[in-house]
C-alpha cells in the first residue's frame, strides 16, 4: 500500500504543481497585459516559487512512503528499487536547488 501511495505523491509532484503553475502563469500574464500594457516578472516568480514548494512537499511525502515501503521489502533489495526511491527524490532535488538559487541570487 506504501509503494502505491508513494508512486501517487510521485505522480502529484511531477505533475500538478507545473500544470497549475502553467495556468497560474497564463491567466496572470494576460490580466497584467490587459491592466498595465506590460508583463512584471515578479509576480510570476512568485508562481513558479510557489509550485516549486509545492513540487518539493509531494516529493518529500512521496519518498518518505516509498522509503518505508524500501525498508519492508525482503534483504536482498534490487537496484530497481533503488532507482524507484531516485525517481521518487528528484522533484525534491530539482526544485530545492531551484528554490535554493532563488534565494541565494
Amino acid at each position: 500500500m506504501s509503494r502505491r501511495l508513494s508512486w501517487l505523491f510521485a505522480l502529484a509532484a511531477y505533475v500538478l504543481p507545473p500544470v497549475w503553475a502553467a495556468f497560474a502563469l497564463d491567466a496572470d500574464m494576460k490580466t497584467q497585459r490587459q491592466v498595465h500594457g506590460f508583463v512584471c516578472g515578479l509576480p510570476l516568480l512568485g508562481i513558479m516559487f510557489v509550485a516549486c514548494i509545492a513540487s518539493a512537499a509531494l516529493s518529500v511525502l512521496g519518498t518518505a512512503f516509498g522509503v518505508a515501503s524500501f525498508c519492508a521489502a525482503p534483504a536482498p533489495r534490487s537496484l530497481v528499487r533503488v532507482a524507484e526511491l531516485a525517481a521518487l527524490v528528484l522533484p525534491f532535488l530539482a526544485a530545492s536547488t531551484y528554490v535554493a538559487l532563488l534565494l541565494g541570487a
